[in-house]
């Protein structure tokens, strides 16, 4: 190819590459739930769940502190007062009740007083009209570490935030990302790659991370996903992040298999947060998706078991 040739489709892909940039922008700017989410029903409730999960995450840790989450509850209940105000009951929200039920339940067991919101949630079921909603316990104890069948590894997975005080042998970690890297990969690039931290660096970036506030020493060791931007061409923008979330998924499910227990921690955040990871020795050319803690699961942990949706809610036949 000629000097012309290269100039003309390097010109090309950064005109096309701009172009999909603000269309991204635009289409972020009306479905993004931070922006108007009290004026759109799906965003109202996804913010509902999120901010619900809030307080799973409290009840499944290994020692809550009597007493946390009012705030969050008090929060959570405006959301779902202006939601029943709004739109009414939807059983997209049914999880929510479930969740607060559950956590009204758990700290007045633990000797708080709970009666205003207690009488405040007794208020937003009339609102929403006294559904008959899926009532569940928000977190149960897992007795039984189940690796066996395929199903037994999906259905017995939780996301877990207590382990054992035992270190995992490099030879089980090798083994859990060897089986993954079968995962399948855009034209088999295999573009993702795995950093492990243990002891110290592990609680560095666990803190840094920010959502295992109050467990950060935890996890005997954790494990980060990134996926190197270098494989992907210029209309492939997003392809790194569903290269490296099959990874990333695949990756936990083996852990599982070998009877390590996990959580994966979300690496959603603005450039500027993110450019802290150059200090962990991340690549600038590696986009981060997910860091996943994990260790020995105790004999008995308590976890969120989250009330899931119904196919019928999530799934269209074409």
């Amino acid at each position: 190819m000629t000097v012309y040739g290269h100039l003309k489709n390097y010109f090309q892909a950064r005109r096309k590459m701009l172009a999909d940039s603000w269309q991204m922008f635009r289409e972020n700017l009306k479905y993004n739930a931070s922006i108007r989410s009290s004026k759109d029903p799906d965003k109202l409730c996804y913010m509902i769940l999120r901010e619900a999960h809030t307080l799973e995450k409290g009840m499944s840790l290994r020692e809550p502190r009597q007493g946390f989450g009012k705030q969050k509850a008090e929060h959570l209940m405006e959301r779902m007062e202006e939601y029943a105000g709004r739109y009414g009951y939807n059983p997209a929200v049914s999880n929510a009740l479930s969740i607060l039920e559950g956590y009204l339940q758990f700290s007045r067991e633990s000797g708080e007083n709970m009666d205003m919101l207690s009488e405040r949630f007794r208020n937003l079921l009339e609102k929403f009209g006294n559904p008959d909603y899926p009532r569940t316990d928000c977190t149960i104890v897992m007795e039984e570490f189940k690796t066996g069948s395929f199903e037994d590894v999906i259905l017995g997975r939780h996301s877990c935030r207590y382990f054992k005080k035992k270190e995992v042998g490099v030879e089980v970690i090798n083994k859990a990302l060897e089986l993954a890297s079968h995962t399948p990969s855009a034209c088999n690039r295999q573009a993702w790659r795995t950093h492990v931290f243990s002891e110290e660096a592990c609680a560095k970036l666990l803190e840094w991370q920010g959502g295992c506030r109050g467990f950060e020493d935890e996890p005997a060791a954790c494990i980060l996903v990134t996926a190197d931007r270098k494989a992907f061409l210029h209309y492939e923008m997003f392809q790194p992040y569903i290269d490296g979330g099959m990874y990333a998924m695949n990756l936990i499910n083996c852990l599982q298999s070998l009877s390590l227990a996990t959580i994966p921690l979300s690496c959603g955040f603005h450039s500027d947060k993110l450019a802290a990871l150059r200090g962990f020795g991340i690549p600038a050319n590696e986009v981060p998706i997910v860091i996943i803690g994990l260790g020995y699961p105790e004999d008995k942990v308590r976890v969120a078991a989250s009330i899931r949706k119904q196919i019928s809610e999530t799934n269209t036949f074409h």
